[in-house]
């Protein structure tokens, strides 16, 4: 008797183990397919933009400062991650290049995917953002 419930035990980690697994490798292959765009930034008006997004394991919320039509700031409100937290300098290269379109951080691609995302959605992406504040 105890010698089939070690092996229905034991089948039972195996499969729960194997899910987990699956479910694991569909996340990283949805983050690494997350497509990032820049919006017309020299549209938006001055203030400040609030946007998150949730890649389940990663997700990030953010606050982005547009003044005369340039990203002068953006802050990371919130970034939960596994070992993704040196992927918060990616901030600097957003506001160098005025662009979205940079590289990502070596070691932590996924979190640097999901925190362009929540800035894209800040500025009007497909969540639409939330403007927070109207003149600076």
């Amino acid at each position: 008797m105890t010698k089939k419930i070690l092996i229905a035990a034991l089948v039972l980690c195996l499969l729960a183990g194997a899910l987990l697994l699956l479910f694991g490798l569909q996340l990283k292959t949805t983050l690494a397919s997350l497509q990032v765009s820049t919006p017309d930034i020299g549209e938006l008006h001055d203030g400040v933009y609030k946007g998150a997004y949730d890649g389940r394991l990663v997700s990030a919320k953010v606050t982005v400062t547009i003044i005369d039509g340039l990203i002068t700031s953006i802050t990371i409100d919130e970034h939960k991650n596994g070992r993704g937290t040196p992927a918060e300098i990616i901030i600097d290269n957003v506001i160098s290049a005025q662009s979205l379109e940079v590289d990502t951080i070596t070691g932590a691609t996924q979190s640097s995917k999901v925190i362009l995302k929540a800035i894209e959605e800040a500025l009007g992406g497909e969540g639409g953002g939330e403007f927070v504040v109207c003149s600076l």
